[in-house]
């Protein structure tokens, strides 16, 4: 799960709610605005990210009164929400000298300097918004943010979000963010409460719910990551990456070959076959179908496939193969690396055990236990068919 640089502003940046709805212009014979009176338009302007008119705004406030550290505050975090970060940095340090007690302001001036990569003074302002605002969530589960996206600091990262969540346990983010952190940190067993209790206070929350289903799969807990794949299409119909998971997903629990034809053909429908995932999502539909009986389909996706993919690209070979078109020698002798005869092998595994031929399917699936990339799709698929087998 990486964000856009804006879109992690967005999210750390904390908005000025108003009541008030007034406009920015000022009515033919009245008194001009005060500053703090532009400052309050530039905050409604910016709120609703008409950020020319809040920019225009805040200006004036500040031509009226140079020493206004909102003002300085409210430009900032607004050439920030433009994407003009390097703008930013001006008023913000201008509105923290102005203001130096704003938790907040050093806050937003943090985010900045991370975004600039001035890693030691971004450090040194976050750890001033915790000193002023220790008991603040918000700004803690937001300098978590910081040290996890921008700076590379996720030990620490884990610790502000964790004593956020001591703070507010009731924020749905700040268990997602744990939940983050522990998966990056390659702890998925750890990483499943505070991911079931995002869900659990709020059931919508996307991001959590493919955090879940990752941790699922990591954890080789193929049932539950496939319900769990299947909550998140709920949220995200056709999510590509969801429906290429939950397709292997149901080829490793095993019995579920239809459904994972049923997904790698929905693939194969929606997104066509350039993506470097058709081709295999392909076969996986033509092995689903042959272990739910249907071989018509299942020469139909070859057939397809054939057409479709590029000959002189890997895995065409394997294609080739399950028509009966070149032999498993052959294909072995076309799989010219180790990743190559990683796929190979478990194709051919999974090939013979479909024909009954159990002992020559066993062969592969160990060479792949033995051998075969762990990173690769096809590693898990021998190693619970060879759990089927007894071995």
């Amino acid at each position: 799960m990486s964000y856009l640089s804006l879109k992690l502003w967005l999210s750390l940046l904390v908005a000025c709610v108003l009541a008030s709805s007034a406009t920015a212009q000022t009515p033919p014979n009245s008194s001009p605005l005060t500053a703090e009176q532009y400052t309050e338009q530039g905050n409604i302007y910016a709120q609703e990210k008409q950020y020319d008119k809040a920019v225009d705004a805040y200006r004036q406030a500040i031509n009226l009164d140079p020493h206004l550290a909102a003002a300085y505050h409210g430009l900032g975090r607004t050439y920030g929400n433009m994407g003009r970060v390097a703008d930013s940095l001006e008023p913000l340090e201008m509105g923290v000298r102005l203001d130096p007690n704003n938790a907040r302001a050093h806050l937003n001036l943090g985010i900045t300097l991370a975004f600039l990569r001035r890693r030691d003074e971004a450090i040194a302002q976050l750890t001033e918004a915790k000193r002023l605002a220790p008991s603040d969530p918000s700004i803690l589960n937001n300098i978590g943010n910081v040290l996890n996206n921008s700076l590379g600091r996720p030990e620490e990262a884990l610790a502000s979000y964790i004593e956020a969540r001591r703070l507010n346990p009731n924020s749905p983010w700040i268990h997602h963010n744990i939940g983050l952190v522990l998966m990056r940190l390659g702890r998925a067993s750890e990483a499943i409460a505070p991911l079931q209790e995002a869900l659990r206070l709020d059931p919508q929350l996307r991001n959590a719910r493919y955090l879940l289903s990752e941790a699922y799969q990591v954890l080789g807990r193929y049932e539950e990551a496939a319900e769990s794949w299947s909550k998140f299409l709920e949220l995200k119909p056709n999510g590509p990456e969801a429906t290429i998971k939950r397709s292997w997903d149901y080829m490793y629990i095993g019995g579920h070959g239809a459904e994972a034809a049923a997904d790698a053909r929905n693939f194969l429908k929606l997104y066509g076959w350039h993506d470097e995932a058709s081709s295999y999502l392909a076969i996986i539909a033509s092995l689903g179908w042959r272990e739910n009986g249907g071989e018509q389909e299942a020469q139909a996706i070859l057939d397809e496939a054939k057409k479709k993919l590029n000959p002189a690209n890997w895995p065409y070979p394997v294609v080739r193969y399950l028509k009966g078109e070149i032999s498993g020698e052959e294909l072995l002798q076309l799989a010219t690396d180790n990743d190559k005869r990683t796929e190979a092998h478990a194709y051919l595994g999974m090939d013979l055990l479909l024909k009954g031929r159990t002992d020559e399917a066993r062969t592969h699936l160990e060479w792949v236990k033995e051998y075969g990339n762990k990173r690769f799709y096809e590693y898990p698929l021998a190693v619970e068919e060879l759990k089927r087998l007894g071995r």
